[in-house]
């Protein structure tokens, strides 16, 4: 399973078009290819821009999305609560799999 702040933009504040990261979206790329997507939590931090702006395939995995500038508090009781849900839905359809293939 792979967490972390995974998209982000890297030219948010110019007014030309928002770009994404490109070594970050080529890294989540393999990583999905190697270990599935459904062993990912993406994860966005609106402080970048709309979520909107992300890659269309990028944007279809409903990233986890906090913002540090509305309190770092609420975002950090509110990213725990989402982890350990997602976390769990992980580790449970894991066990569910390998337990079906064995």
């Amino acid at each position: 399973m792979i967490w972390g702040n995974l998209l982000s933009i890297i030219n948010a504040e110019s007014n030309c078009r928002p770009t994404p990261n490109p070594n970050v979206l080529l890294e989540v790329g393999f990583t999905a290819k190697v270990i599935n997507w459904s062993n990912i939590l993406c994860i966005y931090n609106s402080e970048y821009g709309k979520v909107e702006l992300l890659p269309f395939d990028i944007r279809a995995r409903k990233p986890i999305i906090y913002n540090t500038l509305e309190g770092i508090l609420e975002s950090k009781e509110t990213l725990t609560k989402v982890f350990r849900t997602q976390m769990k839905d992980i580790i449970f359809s894991r066990i569910v799999e390998r337990n079906i293939l064995q």
